[in-house]
């Protein structure tokens, strides 16, 4: 894969920081702690941004970890690291941060044509996205719209005697279901190889045959963990026993 031909990360969202710096700093009942702790975020994210435009990506790998800690779900800084992890030729972890940022915001173009154009259309991989391309605070949401309208229409038919009231009600507590559903729906958990020297083994132990070397990037469904051991498949006859520190997990 070429890598002029990756969409960048850092310069997505690197103004968001220092928006939300200013609107937490206009809040009500917020601290100069949390302030603080969100501006020193901000500059971390800065001196993330500025290390890979100089090309010195492990360097940046390493503050947008540091950001992570404080922000762990923060989807533009999961998509920066598994840009940052990709120019330093992890294409696992890469595969596994794009991944995780799309869980979180299912529309980020940018992530998914990375991980289109590094994986292809892997059949594992594209079952680890989220089955529609909202994410569960925008199916909370729409879910509590769907619902308030749906009775609403309901009380309404009652007083006003309006067939289409029914029938508006029905289908706005319907589609309320329908997003509890996926709100609800389980994930599995996924296994995305890390290392170049994983094996896809028989057994859980190193002295069971080895089934396949998958290469990094390479994704597989957790069946079962088994101390530190992962059975994993992708389908097939593609199954057998991963050690855990070899792939990034996938929750």
């Amino acid at each position: 894969v070429s890598e002029k031909n990756l969409r960048p990360g850092p310069a997505h969202g690197s103004s968001t920081a220092a928006l939300f710096i200013a609107l937490l700093a206009l809040a009500p009942g917020t601290t100069a702690a949390q302030v603080g702790g969100v501006a020193n975020i901000g500059r971390v994210f800065q001196e993330a941004v500025g290390a890979y435009g100089r090309g010195d990506y492990r360097v940046a790998a390493d503050l947008f970890e540091a950001a992570l800690v404080e922000r762990p779900s923060d989807p533009t800084l999961l998509y920066n690291l598994g840009n940052s992890y990709y120019e330093l030729d992890e294409q696992g972890k890469a595969v596994a941060y794009w991944l995780r940022a799309l869980r979180i915001r299912p529309r980020d173009g940018d992530a998914r044509f990375n991980l289109r154009l590094v994986i292809g259309e892997d059949p594992v991989v594209g079952s680890a996205l989220p089955p529609v391309p909202l994410s569960r605070d925008e199916l909370a949401a729409l879910f509590s719209l769907f619902w308030f309208a749906g009775c609403a229409a309901l009380v309404g038919r009652r007083r006003w005697r309006r067939g289409y009231l029914t029938f508006g009600g029905g289908a706005a507590l319907t589609l309320a279901v329908l997003c509890a559903v996926l709100m609800l729906y389980p994930q599995s958990r996924y296994a995305i190889v890390a290392s170049a020297d994983a094996a896809l083994r028989a057994g859980p132990v190193r002295q069971s045959e080895v089934l396949a070397m998958p290469l990094p990037g390479t994704g597989y469904r957790v069946q079962e963990v088994r101390g530190d051991w992962l059975r994993v498949s992708a389908g097939g006859e593609s199954e057998g026993w991963v050690e855990r520190d070899q792939v990034e997990l996938i929750d």
